[in-house]
């Protein structure tokens, strides 16, 4: 290490350390320090320390408040805690819904599987149809009104247009009016049906009385709570000592002010009912007026069945129609002999008071008449009278001819020959 010299500046610097005379004065100071000034050993050591942390405290120094809240768990059951509840009760639904789901799949496979009916009924009816000629075969089909027209043309025994107490055995798939026998199935169907809408009806009522008592709770029960709450923390501490400084900054640290306006409710913990509107109720009721609607289409698609059958077995069609004009000619003959014996056995008969009002009537110029053998009522001037003087019988052009145009009415059932009146029912056959 080189040395710098400086010849008169080492001299001024060096000077006053020679004086030796000034540690013989701090000797002299320390009695009079001791009896007038007493410090407490390590004061220096102390008062660093004192120093540094008040430095310490001033730049560092800040309060975090820490609040615990101990909330009493409510018990429920067998001691199960809010938690213990919440997830049992979340497992419990979770479980549930996989069962309902489940269930749910399988009813949508049968459901699925429902078209296989479809083919089942199908064939069902297709076998019965080819087998059985009386089944189903109550409907006046084209064919039937050829063979009908021909026998007319041919001026023989016809049975179009059907008595009145014939219409009930059969079905024209030409008119859109149900037939009795149809009717039995629309009733089963509607009452489906209706049970069904009963059913909606009183979920529909369960719902408005759900939302009416869940509004009234939202209503009753809606509670506003308002918290409102200041304070203001003000600590001074006077004087100029270490002490001071030192409480000046650590309790000045709380000096805090705040202000608390909360505003609150328990809307959320309130049950919110919506009630239906007119588009829901709107889509309850359509389904089920689609399904009653159905109910009454199923008629016809019922006589489709026939039509498309018969598509495919003409024959089979022809034979159909040739056995019910044949069965329906039988009873129309066995009818006919039955009101023959019946108006023979009855004769003219007295004078009723429906007759006497019906000769008023007729006098006033309106005209009542019913035929004596299907009591269909015949208008202006269609009814076939009795030329007898004193027989009041009328018959219907069809009964007139199915009677051999003789007014058995005024026939005396002694010249009656029950042989040759069953002469014809062996005649009318059509092949």
């Amino acid at each position: 290490m080189d040395a710098i010299k400086a010849p008169v500046i080492n001299h001024i610097l060096c000077v006053s350390m020679r004086f030796h005379f000034l540690c013989d004065i701090m000797r002299v100071m320390k009695p009079w320090c001791r009896e007038d000034i007493p410090v407490e050993g390590n004061f220096g050591q102390t008062f660093d320390k004192l120093n540094f942390s008040i430095d310490a405290l001033s730049r560092e120094f800040s309060t975090n408040v820490v609040l615990q809240e101990e909330e009493q768990q409510s018990v429920f059951g067998v001691s199960a805690l809010r938690e213990d509840f919440t997830e049992s009760l979340s497992k419990a639904f979770e479980e549930t819904k996989v069962i309902m789901d489940q269930f749910l799949g399988l009813i949508q496979l049968l459901l699925s599987c429902t078209f296989i009916t479809i083919f089942t009924s199908a064939f069902g009816y297709a076998r019965q149809y080819t087998q059985d000629v009386r089944f189903d075969n109550i409907y006046i089909t084209t064919y039937f009104r050829q063979i009908d027209a021909r026998r007319k043309r041919a001026d023989k025994r016809y049975l179009l247009p059907l008595k009145k107490a014939e219409r009930g055995l059969f079905i024209n798939p030409r008119s859109l009016s149900i037939h009795p026998s149809e009717l039995k199935l629309v009733m089963a169907s509607l009452l489906q049906v209706v049970s069904l809408a009963v059913f909606v009806c009183v979920l529909l009522a369960v719902d408005m009385v759900l939302h009416h008592i869940f509004d009234i709770i939202r209503r009753h029960t809606f509670t506003k709570f308002s918290l409102t709450s200041s304070h203001h923390i003000d600590i001074n501490v006077g004087g100029q000592s270490m002490m001071a400084k030192l409480l000046r900054k650590t309790i000045g640290a709380f000096n805090t002010s705040s202000n608390l306006d909360m505003q609150s409710s328990n809307q959320h913990c309130l049950p919110q009912p919506r009630a239906l509107t007119k588009e829901d109720y709107l889509w309850s009721f359509v389904p089920l007026l689609m399904m009653a609607l159905m109910c009454c289409l199923q008629v016809y698609s019922n006589r489709l069945r026939r039509v498309i059958a018969a598509f495919y077995f003409p024959k089979r069609e022809k034979r159909r129609a040739l056995f019910l004009y044949n069965l329906q000619i039988q009873r129309r003959i066995s009818y006919t002999k039955r009101q023959r014996t019946r108006l023979m056995q009855l004769g003219t008969g007295e004078k009723t008071v429906l007759s006497g009002v019906l000769s008023r009537l007729e006098r006033l110029g309106c005209r009542l008449r019913w035929c004596c053998v299907c009591g269909e009522r015949q208008r202006g001037d269609r009814a076939v009278e009795c030329t007898v003087p004193g027989c009041q019988a009328a018959y219907c052009p069809q009964c007139w001819r199915d009677l051999g145009r003789i007014c058995y009415a005024c026939v005396p059932t002694s010249t009656w020959d029950p042989i040759e009146s069953c002469s014809d029912t062996d005649m009318y056959y059509v092949h």
